[in-house]
């Protein structure tokens, strides 16, 4: 039996969590994207899991300005409202998305290589910021630099240089 669950939007939500955080973690866990699957199968699997699980952890972007969400507690009032999220699970709001966690811990050699200038913070990092600051670098694609970075992710930069995966980290124990 694993000790905590994440449901995850997608691919990149998921590879983090299994590549950065579970490794950090005493727990043993499970993750679940739930993005493609309808509204009432993701209700089921939040009712199903309460008791199986000690931890629940719902990852979300922040998505800013999208859904009337201008910040992580509209983030996680939409989200309560929009599956049927009971209190047992904490909202973990990726602000503004999850590449900017990504970003976080680039580490320096990882910056070197890919000849980029990461910003001092990355809190409020979205997904075309990420894009843009690897404009230039040689990559083979974004999969295989998320790959590259989550291979050489540096905690305390991350920590550092995101409030928001501070904050996670915090929350889950790493």
């Amino acid at each position: 039996m694993n000790d905590v669950i994440f449901l995850v939007e997608g691919s990149d939500d998921e590879r983090f969590v299994r590549d950065v955080l579970e490794p950090r973690m005493d727990e043993r866990s499970e993750v679940i994207k739930y993005s493609q699957k309808p509204n009432s199968a993701v209700d089921d699997i939040l009712a199903a899991v309460h008791e199986v699980y000690r931890g629940h952890y719902f990852v979300t972007d922040l998505d800013r300005g999208q859904q009337g969400c201008h910040d992580c507690d509209d983030r996680e009032e939409y989200e309560r409202d929009r599956y049927d999220i009971k209190s047992a699970f904490d909202i973990l709001v990726a602000v503004d998305a999850v590449e900017g966690w990504y970003l976080a811990g680039v580490s320096d050699e990882i910056a070197e290589e890919k000849l980029v200038r990461v910003p001092p913070t990355t809190t409020h990092v979205d997904k075309s910021e990420f894009d843009d600051v690897f404009r230039d670098s040689e990559y083979i694609s974004k999969e295989r630099l998320k790959i590259d970075i989550t291979e050489e992710f540096d905690y305390d930069l991350a920590c550092d240089r995101s409030d928001s995966f501070q904050y996670v980290c915090d929350l889950i124990g790493v």
